[in-house]
Protein backbone atom coordinates (compact mmCIF):
# COMPACT_ATOMS: atom_id res chain seq x y z
CA UNK A 1 0.00 0.00 0.00
CA UNK A 2 2.72 2.21 0.71
CA UNK A 3 4.46 1.55 -2.53
CA UNK A 4 1.32 2.64 -4.67
CA UNK A 5 0.80 5.72 -2.38
CA UNK A 6 4.38 6.50 -3.22
CA UNK A 7 3.55 5.88 -6.99
CA UNK A 8 0.62 8.24 -6.95
CA UNK A 9 2.77 10.73 -5.29
CA UNK A 10 5.53 10.72 -7.79
CA UNK A 11 2.65 10.68 -10.91
CA UNK A 12 1.11 13.39 -9.23
CA UNK A 13 4.00 15.53 -8.86
CA UNK A 14 5.33 14.23 -12.58
CA UNK A 15 1.82 15.81 -13.66
CA UNK A 16 2.32 18.87 -12.08
CA UNK A 17 5.81 19.79 -12.61
CA UNK A 18 4.80 18.71 -16.55
CA UNK A 19 2.23 20.88 -16.30
CA UNK A 20 4.03 23.79 -14.53
CA UNK A 21 6.20 23.79 -17.34
CA UNK A 22 4.55 24.11 -20.21
CA UNK A 23 2.26 26.70 -18.99
CA UNK A 24 5.50 28.33 -18.33
CA UNK A 25 6.65 27.86 -22.05
CA UNK A 26 3.25 27.98 -23.20
CA UNK A 27 3.56 24.67 -25.42
CA UNK A 28 1.00 23.84 -27.62
CA UNK A 29 -2.25 22.40 -25.74
CA UNK A 30 -2.09 19.06 -27.31
CA UNK A 31 0.68 17.45 -25.94
CA UNK A 32 -0.81 18.71 -22.29
CA UNK A 33 -4.15 16.67 -23.42
CA UNK A 34 -2.56 13.83 -24.07
CA UNK A 35 -0.48 13.58 -21.23
CA UNK A 36 -3.38 14.10 -18.91
CA UNK A 37 -5.04 11.67 -20.83
CA UNK A 38 -2.84 9.05 -20.17
CA UNK A 39 -1.67 9.94 -16.72
CA UNK A 40 -5.75 9.63 -15.97
CA UNK A 41 -5.92 6.36 -17.17
CA UNK A 42 -2.90 5.33 -15.35
CA UNK A 43 -4.32 6.55 -11.70
CA UNK A 44 -7.66 5.27 -12.90
CA UNK A 45 -6.25 1.46 -13.42
CA UNK A 46 -4.18 1.91 -10.37
CA UNK A 47 -7.16 2.95 -8.56
CA UNK A 48 -9.61 0.02 -10.00
CA UNK A 49 -6.62 -2.26 -9.52
CA UNK A 50 -6.48 -1.59 -5.23
CA UNK A 51 -10.17 -1.39 -5.23
CA UNK A 52 -11.00 -4.51 -7.15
Amino acid sequence: MAGCFLSCTFLLGLFLSYHFFFFLHLADIWGCLVIDFGVGLVLYFLYSFLAG
